[in-house]
């Protein structure tokens, strides 16, 4: 008989992905006067994937990732140290050592038609379109609830980072 998979929620941060980013996050050091220990950091890089899915508040959040207070405590030492810009330029090199990125091309809307007049030229306006698309599985994303533009953008590198993670087929 066949072992049957255990179904990955589509809020939980996939194993290929933290394998990717947990070298990319701060290196904690035991304080030897003891103290509260660390929060175990693959919860709570689930409990911040889970913010960006639901676009639940971060208080929010299930106690099973953690206090949201931790969550965006966490979440914002990332966010500093550049954690999810890291993880998104290393999904796109490994995208591009994959499957190839073709860096010649741009996406034109409609105010810059004379690029159409170029015969090699192909629009590829449905990139944009699908785009758009991904960004909108990330409820986060579709009501800036960030007051700061750099927790903005490092949701947005996230949620790249996923996608670009997602179309090279490594999340499984």
């Amino acid at each position: 008989m066949a072992k049957k998979r255990k179904k990955r929620r589509s809020w939980s941060l996939p194993d290929a992905m933290w394998q990717r980013m947990e070298p990319l996050l701060p290196h904690y050091r035991k304080i030897p006067q003891g103290g509260r220990p660390r929060c175990n950091l693959r919860k709570i890089a689930n409990g911040i994937f889970y913010v960006l899915r639901t676009g639940c508040q971060w208080k929010a959040s299930p106690q099973e990732y953690g206090s949201g207070s931790s969550l965006h405590r966490y979440f914002q030492e990332w966010e500093t140290a550049g954690v999810f810009r890291k993880l998104w330029k290393e999904a796109l090199l490994e995208y591009d050592e994959l499957k190839g990125i073709q860096w010649n091309w741009q996406s034109v809307g409609r105010k810059n038609r004379s690029a159409k007049k170029n015969p090699r030229f192909k629009a590829r306006r449905w990139v944009v379109e699908r785009t758009h698309s991904w960004i909108n599985r990330f409820r986060r994303l579709l009501v800036r609830w960030e007051k700061k533009t750099d927790n903005y953008l490092a949701m947005l590198h996230l949620s790249f980072a996923w996608n670009t993670l997602s179309s090279a087929r490594v999340l499984g």
